[in-house]
């Protein structure tokens, strides 16, 4: 007769006179533990991106924005009106029209001015670092998890 299973047990038993090698393995595992670690990274995975991943970059975008353009800054309205906002699904950079209204048309261009997409610049200069900061926060929920 066989022992008893036992989680990660493996034994190898030969039975001479039959001529055959039994091979058993029982590997016993908390599933309802995997699960609860799953529904607690789903919980807080958005979140988690979005604070540690999207709204850092869109912080780093901001500052870039405000350092790298071609308009010349007499009052610094402009730059103090590049917003961001971030939620639950991710986030937004952005030219305030309340505090500077003529912001779409420095950063737009028209007919008679050129354009200076600062924060169109801002953002691709940055582009690679939201692929990191996203891998990093998905890294912690995952971490946070317990994965």
């Amino acid at each position: 007769s066989f022992p008893t299973r036992r989680s990660s047990d493996l034994r190898i038993y030969r039975d001479d006179w039959r001529g055959r090698v039994d091979v058993m393995i029982s590997i016993e595992t908390n599933a309802d533990e995997i699960a609860a670690d799953f529904n607690t990274l789903a919980a807080t995975l958005e979140s988690t991106v979005v604070n540690d991943g999207i709204e850092p970059f869109l912080k780093s975008v901001q500052v870039e924005s405000k350092r790298h353009h071609r308009f010349h800054a007499r009052t610094g309205k402009l730059t103090r009106s590049v917003k961001i906002s971030a939620d639950n699904d991710g986030g937004s950079i952005y030219i305030d029209d309340a505090s500077a209204p003529y912001g779409k048309y420095i950063h737009d261009g028209t007919r008679r001015w050129s354009a200076d997409p600062f924060v169109q610049s801002a953002y691709e200069s940055k582009q690679r670092d939201l692929d990191v900061a996203v891998d990093r926060a998905l890294d912690n929920a995952i971490t946070k998890a317990g994965l």
